[in-house]
């Protein structure tokens, strides 16, 4: 769910930007994403989505008493580091 999540955020990222200077910079022809351009951030997007939950999915454990999932981070800093990473890569 987050990777889609990511993903889906990071593709309406490109669209705004390339629509933004398709209608307020016309002269700039070179934005407009078509083709393998637009293959590559399309590809580009699931990778970023991918592997910003890497660290998420290796913290991850399993707690039949609790029958849900926690995670288990060795360095509370890390922690916090990555939740900063996810909150802005979230907005």
């Amino acid at each position: 769910m987050w990777v889609v999540e990511t993903a889906a955020t990071a593709t309406h990222v490109v669209i705004t930007t390339e629509r933004f200077y398709a209608t307020h910079r016309p002269e700039i022809r070179a934005s407009k994403m078509r083709g393998r351009k637009l293959k590559l951030v399309i590809a580009g997007a699931w990778v970023l989505a991918v592997l910003s939950e890497v660290p998420s999915l290796y913290v991850m454990t399993y707690d039949n008493k609790r029958d849900s999932c926690y995670e288990t981070w060795a360095n509370p800093v890390h922690a916090k580091i990555y939740s900063a990473f996810t909150l802005i890569n979230l907005l």
